[in-house]
């Protein structure tokens, strides 16, 4: 992954490409030569409702899935620092953001929280 410097980088990218979708997690599998992102969205509203308050879980019952896979990236390790650096600079360029984003969330939290 190169940063966003070549211009001249000619692009096809058809309609699934170009959807945006939320990861709410990213799980992370490697073995020497790559690094797998799988990126997933959770729904909350399935995970409430495949349990209930007196019993668990029965096996062999069928449950609701309670997240998505949005997108799989495969990258090699050279590759993934690369990532790392240029995600590790945006951080440093925006972090006024990163902050208030962080004190809007956990603001947030605490609100939700003492309503409880």
């Amino acid at each position: 992954m190169e940063e966003q410097k070549d211009a001249n980088l000619a692009m096809y990218a058809d309609e699934h490409a170009m959807r945006l979708e939320f990861a709410d997690i990213v799980r992370v599998d490697a073995n020497a030569e790559r690094v797998i992102l799988t990126f997933i969205q959770r729904y909350p509203e399935a995970e409430a409702a495949n349990r209930t308050e007196t019993k668990p879980p029965i096996p062999g019952v069928q449950y609701m899935p309670n997240g998505r896979i949005v997108s799989r990236v495969v990258v090699s390790w050279p590759h993934l620092i690369r990532i790392r650096d240029m995600l590790n600079k945006l951080i440093s360029e925006r972090a006024s953001d990163v902050v208030a984003a962080a004190q809007t969330i956990m603001g947030g939290k605490k609100a939700i929280d003492s309503e409880k």
